[in-house]
C-alpha cells in the first residue's frame, strides 16, 4: 500500500469518528505524511465527497455547545481550535443559558445575600459569560447589586 493510500485510509478513519473541517483534518494528517501527500489526499477526499460543508459542521457544533449551556466565549474558542468560523454573539441566548444554569437559584435570587450572589456571578464569569449578559439575565429576578472586587 502506498503512502497516499495509507493516508487516505487514515483520513477516512478520522472522519468516521466525527466531521472535521478541512483545516483540522490537514493538521492531523500533516503529522503522518509529507505536505504534498497530505494536500493530494485532502483533494481526493473533497473530490469523492468525503468532506462535509464546513458551515454545516460549524452550525452543528455550535448548537451542540449551546444545548450544553456553554458561553459564547467558550464556543468561539472551541470553534477557533477546530478551524471553524466564529459564531455571532446572541445576548438573548446567553441570558437563556445563564437562567438555565441558575434555574434552581433564580426564584430565590432576591433573598440571596450579597456574598452568595457574588459567588454565583463569579462562577458564571469563570464559565466565560460576560458581565453584561449575567446582569441582564438576573436583572428581573430581584434587586441587582454590583459585586465589588
Amino acid at each position: 500500500m502506498t503512502d497516499q493510500e495509507r493516508l487516505f485510509h487514515s483520513a477516512l478513519r478520522i472522519l468516521a469518528r466525527r466531521a472535521h473541517s478541512r483545516w483540522e483534518l490537514h493538521k492531523k494528517l500533516s503529522t503522518r505524511a509529507e505536505q504534498e501527500v497530505v494536500l493530494s489526499t485532502l483533494q481526493r477526499l473533497e473530490d469523492e465527497g468525503w468532506l462535509e460543508d464546513e458551515n454545516e459542521i460549524a452550525l452543528r457544533f455550535e448548537e451542540e455547545l449551546h444545548r450544553k449551556n456553554k458561553s459564547h466565549r467558550y464556543i468561539a474558542q472551541k470553534m477557533s481550535q477546530r478551524g471553524l468560523s466564529q459564531p455571532a454573539e446572541n445576548l438573548s441566548k446567553e441570558c437563556e443559558k445563564i437562567r438555565n444554569i441558575l434555574k434552581d437559584r433564580l426564584p430565590e435570587w432576591a433573598s440571596l445575600d450579597y456574598n452568595e450572589r457574588t459567588r454565583l456571578m463569579q462562577k458564571l464569569v469563570f464559565k466565560g459569560f460576560s458581565h453584561s449578559a449575567i446582569k441582564l439575565a438576573v436583572k428581573n429576578e430581584g434587586s441587582y447589586e454590583e459585586p465589588r472586587g
